[in-house]
């Protein structure tokens, strides 16, 4: 015990803007909470979400249906870029303010959503004491947006990070597999890149984007359907 409460004592004492013994203690009893104090560490929390969100949509209940249009039996497509934005916007939030997000900070999550296809990003901002604020920008891209392999370098770098000063960023595609899509026009689009290659080219462009934080990310938001007799 003693041990603990001398890392306690430490971690306070690096981490001494707002924090107290007490509320340290609490970050050792559980790994969810995190002190953030730059927006790389603040990029590294969101990706774990991310992956949450990710399992969100996996799990047995899983929550895709929400990211879908199902006006008829027949009629399956994915819902807008922009409402797409407004979700993961929403579990975002919802992650960082209630599940052990980042501590003793003020955590600001919100979406500025455009016309479809031209700007859908999301800001994630920790107030620190003193006035300064960590940004990081998540731009949200559907693999049927003609903009899917140029949003990377085209809007979240030339229009987000580089004008605001900004050093972190997330670039995250949505993909599914084709033959869960109705629509023949967004099918085709979908057809154009394997979730593989989408990954492996987003990659790319992530590193190429030194020295500039940026982490490519793709989620696979296909439903299988249920056969109808």
């Amino acid at each position: 015990m003693d041990w603990h409460i001398e890392k306690a004592r430490q971690s306070a004492k690096r981490n001494a803007a707002g924090l107290d013994l007490e509320r340290v203690l609490q970050v050792l009893a559980d790994r969810r909470d995190r002190v953030v104090r730059s927006s790389a560490e603040l990029r590294q929390v969101i990706l774990e979400h991310l992956e949450v969100l990710s399992r969100w949509l996996t799990q047995e209940h899983s929550q895709k249906f929400a990211l879908w249009n199902t006006t008829s039996s027949a009629t399956r497509n994915p819902k807008r870029e922009t409402d797409i934005c407004i979700w993961y916007a929403h579990g975002l939030s919802l992650l960082l303010q209630d599940v052990g997000g980042v501590i003793n900070r003020e955590v600001s999550v919100y979406e500025r959503p455009g016309l479809p296809g031209v700007r859908n990003d999301i800001r994630v901002q920790v107030s620190l004491p003193g006035a300064d604020v960590l940004t990081v920008v998540v731009e949200v891209k559907c693999a049927w947006n003609r903009e899917i392999l140029t949003g990377l370098s085209g809007q979240l770098v030339r229009r987000y990070l580089e004008p605001g000063g900004h050093q972190d960023g997330i670039y995250l595609a949505i993909w599914a597999d084709p033959t869960s899509i109705s629509n023949a026009s967004t099918r085709s689009r979908f057809a154009e890149h394997s979730r593989a290659v989408l990954k492996r080219r987003l990659l790319k462009q992530a590193s190429e984007a030194a020295p500039l934080r940026i982490d490519a990310v793709v989620h696979d938001i296909t439903v299988r359907w249920p056969t109808l007799p």
